[in-house]
């Protein structure tokens, strides 16, 4: 088991293993270095596509409207939205080839 903080978001943690040999005192080869996902204990995160969503890109403070497009691995989604500025429609109802959206995987 691994005793590790939990947080209101979840996060990913990476760790490796070693143990020492108790005949020698000697420190074994270390494992593979591992990566775990710790789960928030608040937020229940089980989003589907379509799903109409608040997110936060990782470089700013500001929370956008977006809808879930694509689930990726670690608990991650392609977002559809809109750009700063744009009218908000609440169905994102938009062909790929309009410029007023983008897709960030968030």
């Amino acid at each position: 088991y691994l005793k590790l903080p939990v947080y209101l978001i979840d996060y990913d943690v990476e760790f490796f293993m070693q143990c020492r040999n108790h005949k020698t005192n000697e420190l074994m080869t270390p494992s593979q270095l591992h990566r775990a996902n710790v789960p928030s204990f608040l937020l229940n995160n089980v989003y589907k596509i379509d799903d109409i969503v608040n997110f936060r890109d990782e470089q700013s403070f500001q929370s956008n409207i977006g809808k879930i497009k694509e689930i990726l691995d670690n608990n991650k989604f392609k977002i559809l939205y809109y750009k700063l500025n744009e009218n908000y429609d609440p169905d994102l109802e938009q062909s790929d080839d309009n410029d007023d959206s983008n897709e960030q995987c968030i």
